[in-house]
């Protein structure tokens, strides 16, 4: 929680849930945040529900996650989320996204090598996540980890780090979604985004290209 403040406090973006204060009591500390009306997009994945999402609200909340993302790492000294998923993304009733829970984000020094703590969600975290450094790429990898789980109601790769094409699952996607997926989802971080501005732009295109949903 210490940390989380520590990180929280030098924050100011309208996607991220901001912290107000650290206090203990009784043993116990507690971090006072925002209040966010809503639910989390957990919430947005039932396997039981006989449909799946629109490609244009996934494209939006994408573009929403990914400059929150572009906020973190384009900062002086990039912070990195390292634990996206739905469980960690407030939609309020405007249809606006806040990312919350950063215990686990990590200031990426310059020139770091070490290898990164075995930390993350297992559906949603990128290899490098448990053998490896973690960077800006690690946060893509999470976001289109995020966009396939909602994409596909909820669907886990039997085989680590294994996800077959999303249009596979969910055919009524674009051919051009299911390759952006894909390239965030590589195993070698080297052949994902370069960068969450890179991202952000490609989506943004598909938006402008995808009908309106009914």
């Amino acid at each position: 929680l210490r940390r989380e403040f520590e990180v929280l406090r030098t924050l100011n973006h309208p996607g991220i849930v901001r912290a107000h204060r650290l206090f203990e009591m009784g043993g116990y500390l507690y971090l006072v945040l925002d209040y966010i009306e809503g639910s989390s997009l957990a919430s947005s994945i039932d396997p039981k529900r006989g449909h799946f999402l629109g490609e244009r609200r996934l494209l939006e909340w994408g573009i929403q996650l990914c400059e929150v993302l572009q906020y973190l790492h384009d900062r002086p000294t990039p912070i990195i989320y390292r634990d996206l998923k739905p469980a960690n993304i407030l939609l309020d009733p405007r249809g606006h996204l806040f990312l919350c829970d950063f215990g686990l984000s990590r200031v990426n020094k310059a020139g770091q090598s070490s290898v990164t703590e075995t930390m993350g969600t297992f559906a949603t975290a990128s290899p490098e996540h448990f053998a490896g450094q973690t960077d800006a790429r690690s946060d893509l990898y999470g976001l289109g980890a995020t966009l396939y789980l909602l994409a596909s109601n909820g669907y886990k790769p039997e085989i680590p780090f294994t996800f077959p094409p999303i249009r596979s699952l969910n055919p009524a996607l674009s051919p051009e979604f299911g390759q952006t997926l894909s390239k965030c989802l590589q195993s070698d971080p080297a052949k994902r985004y370069s960068s969450a501005r890179d991202l952000v732009l490609e989506l943004k295109k598909m938006l402008g290209r995808c009908r309106p949903e009914p």
